[in-house]
């Protein structure tokens, strides 16, 4: 049996006053309240050294999943648990989780702004990751600045340049660098090939294959790209509305999806 590492039970998120009647909406808008159930009673096991993926439309629910694991939003119901820790991590104070994000997670945002400071250089950037972690001397802060960027393959000579100069791969590589910084054992993408070209989008690609190979870092992947889950995950979640409407195998789901929907998405790609 495959060791897991991240564990997620009944994960709901609700936008608004929420009643008894939300999750018996059929679709994820309330009538009786009105307010939206952006993720619905997702629950799902990740292994050590998989990449997950998660697939689903705009709207779909797929980014406030992944954020609420990241604790950038704050769930509404549901547990999360790492390995070998019986605590409910959606419980801890604010201080235990910026301790598991600066030691144990790291986090690719679609927008780079939100991983990004753009008035200090990239490799300040990644250095701040290391500072919050409790890294104090400069050369050794220095010397794993300039690791990080030769091991997502950036020029050194763009370590002491401001993100606003770096093309938008060079950017993506600067935020995969910083959430590599204190070796985590859970990494989460958002859409980390968006708005790239596809010649750019190739080689942060083969980027993440290999950091996954290398290093045997547990990913959970979120792309509307069947084509980017389908060179990445082992497995798939497809998404619709807040809830996950198929799971399996990626090649069991992309060569034989059962659902209408699912359906859909393949076909839409062919």
């Amino acid at each position: 049996m495959r060791d897991w590492v991240f564990k997620v039970e009944n994960l709901t998120k609700i936008y608004g006053p929420g009643c008894p009647n939300c999750l018996e909406s059929e679709t994820n808008r309330c009538l009786s309240c009105n307010s939206t159930i952006a993720v619905r009673s997702i629950s799902f096991t990740l292994y050590k050294g998989e990449i997950l993926g998660i697939v689903g439309e705009s709207g779909s629910g797929k980014t406030t999943l992944i954020r609420s694991l990241y604790f950038d939003v704050s769930p509404t119901l549901g547990q999360a648990y790492l390995s070998g820790d019986s605590r409910n991590l959606f419980e801890l104070s604010s201080q235990e989780k910026r301790k598991l994000r600066n030691f144990m997670m790291g986090m690719v945002h679609q927008n780079a702004v939100l991983d990004l400071n753009f008035e200090i250089t990239g490799g300040g950037n990644v250095a701040e990751k290391l500072l919050m972690a409790g890294w104090r001397r400069f050369s050794d802060i220095r010397k794993r600045v300039m690791e990080l960027f030769e091991e997502v393959e950036l020029p050194l000579n763009r370590v002491d340049v401001l993100p606003s100069t770096l093309s938008g791969g060079m950017q993506r590589r600067v935020q995969i660098a910083k959430a590599l910084a204190n070796n985590p054992d859970i990494l989460f993408l958002d859409e980390p090939t968006a708005g790239l070209d596809l010649s750019v989008q190739a080689r942060v690609l083969d980027l993440i294959k290999r950091i996954q190979r290398e290093f045997r870092i547990s990913m959970v992947l979120v792309s509307h790209d069947l084509e980017v889950i389908r060179l990445l995950a082992e497995r798939i979640l497809v998404m619709k509305e807040g809830r996950i409407i198929e799971q399996g195998l990626t090649d069991q789901i992309l060569e034989d999806p059962q659902h209408p929907y699912t359906q859909l998405l393949v076909n839409s790609v062919l």
